[in-house]
């Protein structure tokens, strides 16, 4: 209501870090605002967030709505994918030559294709950031994409530690969603530190974070905006069994691939 647009019509669950929309249908049926809106949301995310920043992250995803970046759906993915087969399919012929005026173009061309593409997602997600920070305030939406940022490589390394353990100790997997904090607390600072620091480069889909904190510093925004400091997970009704669930599917999938015993 805030961002005067309509609610999205499901939400997958995935177990990771990630906050991501995306339209369903037809071209014709997305293009004119009829499609099946869908929030991808990594249940790792939760882990932390206060409902503050939840909302401001939500704003983000739904001013893609607003913008209408997701009417094209994979359009550019299928135009990326095209150039991948026929680049392939080059090199397989062992025809991929610098002297080949075939490999030339499809190089020369996909390139291109990229900084085009991957120029305006950089903006799609500038734009997305305004709506959000318009909607619930600069706090909110820089400590929520800052607590994303972080989220994402600790709970890679307190999955990747549990999975370890589990191994050695042939049992299964406890409560990924509730793990002890990391050991290598140093090593994932210094991760985190080169992740804020460095530049976006031509082939990033999204701006580099200290541009994106950067700008939305810029925003000038007026009123008091609520930051709203209980757990995101509050808003789950059935929070335990979900991360139950997902953790039990990570655990199959292990012992599909041999990596935990299958005891």
């Amino acid at each position: 209501q805030r961002l005067n647009t309509r609610p999205v019509d499901a939400i997958f669950l995935t177990p990771g870090v990630e906050a991501a929309v995306m339209e369903r249908g037809r071209l014709v049926t997305r293009l004119n605002d009829k499609g099946q809106r869908v929030l991808i949301l990594g249940l790792g995310t939760l882990s932390g967030l206060t409902q503050g920043q939840l909302k401001a992250i939500l704003a983000h995803e739904y001013g893609h709505f607003n913008n209408r970046d997701t009417a094209g759906g994979r359009l550019a993915h299928q135009v990326q994918y095209s150039l991948y087969q026929l680049a392939y399919g080059l090199a397989s012929r062992g025809l991929a030559h610098w002297y080949n005026p075939a490999w030339l173009f499809i190089n020369g061309y996909h390139r291109v294709f990229l900084r085009v593409t991957l120029g305006a997602s950089r903006l799609q997600e500038i734009l997305a950031d305004r709506f959000a920070v318009l909607a619930y305030g600069i706090r909110n939406m820089t400590t929520g994409l800052q607590h994303i940022i972080r989220q994402g490589l600790e709970f890679n390394a307190q999955v990747n530690a549990e999975v370890e353990q589990a191994a050695a100790q042939k049992r299964g997997l406890h409560n990924l969603y509730a793990l002890p904090a990391v050991q290598e607390f140093g090593k994932l600072e210094q991760t985190l530190s080169e992740t804020m620091s460095r530049p976006s480069s031509l082939y990033d889909s999204h701006p580099a974070p200290r541009e994106r904190l950067a700008l939305m510093q810029r925003i000038r925004v007026s009123g008091f905006f609520d930051e709203d400091p209980h757990p995101a997970w509050e808003l789950i009704p059935n929070a335990e069994v979900l991360q139950q669930e997902m953790t039990q599917k990570i655990e199959r999938q292990l012992k599909e691939k041999n990596i935990l015993g299958r005891g």
